[in-house]
């Protein structure tokens, strides 16, 4: 799941903290799509914590 790192689609399983039944249904067994959702999640959701963060404090909750 990291960036410039080959992932070896046959050996991939989801972190067993996940709830891995959903996931495997949600993406019928395509971990390539996966890989790429929890990517761009992970790229984006930082700003997104921020912004949350600074709407919390100034109060418009």
């Amino acid at each position: 799941m990291f960036r410039n790192q080959p992932m070896n689609l046959v050996e991939f399983t989801f972190d067993d903290r996940l709830d891995t039944d959903f996931l495997n249904e949600l993406y019928g067994g395509d971990k390539e799509h996966a890989t790429m959702v929890f990517e761009q999640f992970l790229k984006e959701i930082h700003v997104q914590l921020k912004e949350i963060d600074d709407s919390y404090n100034s109060g418009n909750s």
